[in-house]
């Protein structure tokens, strides 16, 4: 171990020290192992004191007359191990940065057609049946005579082992627009919602006892994939292949609680490599791409593409994602018709279903959709009862439907249709989707109607009443 004198020079955002060589001086980086000054005593050109090991490596830099500090703890670069992340082994514990998805090893191929694994389903459903009961009333006073009824007071003592976030809604303090909430306390005691801790009860109880789901989106669908061609159908296509693609546009986007409304009109495919000649350049593609609309000849070829509506270009052009392969690449071009369609709520559903995690989850209005049709040889659509689903790509997911995957005895007995229920819902009780959507169809007319006379205070009343309705268990 040697000493030495040298000189810091700044660099950037850190110093480098300058030692003397054989041929005269030369700029060293400091390690940070070897980092023992405040950089506030550090400036350009100030003499610092330098000790070297044998093999002549900076160990330690330091400034005289100063305070010696520690060195810099760094963190240890993260081993490249492509497909798997950086390292875990970090002098530092800090949170790894996610890799980008295409840097990520893909699944091969082999993986295609075997069958869905979810690593989150850990505990199995029970291997049998959860017992089943008439209700219990609320009240004894609604059942008289009958004591079986049990009543008391739960004390549950919580311990949280990681962060808590619990705040009221009003911020107490706003600088430079970033606004500061306080928790939300009585005294000095932090409230946490009632709600969390007895849905987590709920939870613990169902797994004990094996009883029936407490929630389940009877509209949620396992998709892996695209698994639906809406043709138009080829010679080695499957016979459920429709003969004709349908496009429609829409008016009015539905959803779970209410239907949707949907334009027919006439559908074409058009040839990608003729638009793009029309369009003299690459087409914008994506969920945000900009609209076109298209003109189109008697044989069915695109003769000009514009970025408004005209008599010229009345075809409004529906591109598809990024293609996987350009050659005969076609595109589908839409022209409204007169005729609109009411869908019922369930296909809307049954789309955000399908694509909860696609590039679309919500339809808006004005999007171009694609049709799946009941009758895989129909001509034309008429009805609201020839539609079998609703598409955004004309590649689209048909999936698995999870209700028909869970066993029968496991659905919430909102879905069982017996009236019964079983120990944990008879406990904790359960307001069925239908029931919740009636009771807010009626909410909002009669919000609509007192609101038209005026009347506010009886709109909240009424709001208040049947919010009480819903929360009431049985």
């Amino acid at each position: 171990m040697k000493t030495e004198k040298g000189v810091l020079k700044k660099n950037k955002s850190s110093f480098m020290v300058v030692l003397p060589t054989k041929k005269g001086s030369a700029a060293f980086p400091i390690p940070d192992a070897a980092y023992c000054f405040c950089s506030e005593d550090a400036a350009d050109g100030i003499e610092a004191d330098v000790e070297r090991d044998d093999k002549n490596t900076i160990v330690k830099v330091t400034i005289p007359g100063k305070a010696q500090t520690g060195p810099k703890v760094s963190v240890a670069k993260p081993a490249k191990r492509p497909g798997y992340g950086p390292s875990r082994k970090t002098s530092v514990s800090e949170p790894e940065q996610p890799q980008a998805a295409r840097k990520l090893l893909k699944a091969p191929p082999s993986v295609l057609g075997l069958p869905f694994s979810n690593p989150y389903t850990f505990l199995p459903f029970a291997g049998k049946s959860p017992q089943r009961r008439e209700p219990t009333p609320l009240s004894i006073d609604e059942a008289p005579g009958r004591q079986e009824r049990f009543t008391g007071v739960l004390e549950v003592h919580v311990t949280t082992e990681s962060p808590l976030l619990t705040c009221h809604p009003e911020p107490s303090a706003t600088d430079n627009d970033h606004k500061t909430y306080k928790a939300l306390t009585i005294g000095s005691d932090v409230i946490v919602p009632a709600t969390g801790v007895r849905g987590a009860l709920r939870t613990l109880l169902t797994a004990l006892t094996g009883g029936t789901l407490g929630y389940l989106n009877q509209y949620a669908y396992l998709c892996q994939g695209r698994d639906l061609n809406l043709g138009p159908r080829g010679l080695s296509s499957p016979l459920d292949t429709p003969i004709k693609p349908f496009l429609a546009e829409v008016v009015t986007a539905g959803s779970a609680f209410r239907d949707g409304e949907i334009r027919l009109g006439e559908t074409l495919l058009v040839r990608a490599d003729d638009l793009e000649a029309c369009y003299r350049k690459k087409l914008p593609r994506g969920v945000n791409a900009p609209a076109f609309w298209v003109g189109i000849d008697s044989q069915g070829k695109p003769t000009a593409v514009a970025d408004r509506e005209s008599p010229q270009t009345p075809w409004r052009l529906r591109l598809s994602g990024r293609p996987v392969n350009w050659k005969g690449k076609r595109e589908g071009v839409f022209l409204r018709g007169q005729v609109h369609l009411t869908l019922p709520a369930e296909l809307w559903a049954a789309y955000n279903g399908r694509n909860s995690c696609g590039d679309r989850s919500e339809l808006k209005k004005g999007d171009l959709v694609w049709l799946e049709p009941v009758d895989p040889n129909a001509e034309q659509i008429e009805r609201p009862e020839d539609v079998r689903s609703i598409q955004w790509s004309r590649w689209g997911r048909r999936g698995q439907n999870l209700k028909e995957k869970v066993p029968p005895d496991i659905l919430p007995d909102y879905l069982q249709g017996d009236s019964r229920v079983d120990e944990v819902t008879d406990l904790f009780g359960q307001v069925a989707t239908e029931v919740l959507s009636i009771l807010i169809r009626f909410v909002q007319s009669v919000i609509l109607e007192q609101l038209a006379f005026g009347v506010f205070f009886q709109a909240d009343c009424v709001t208040f009443a049947c919010l009480l309705i819903v929360l009431r268990p049985f």
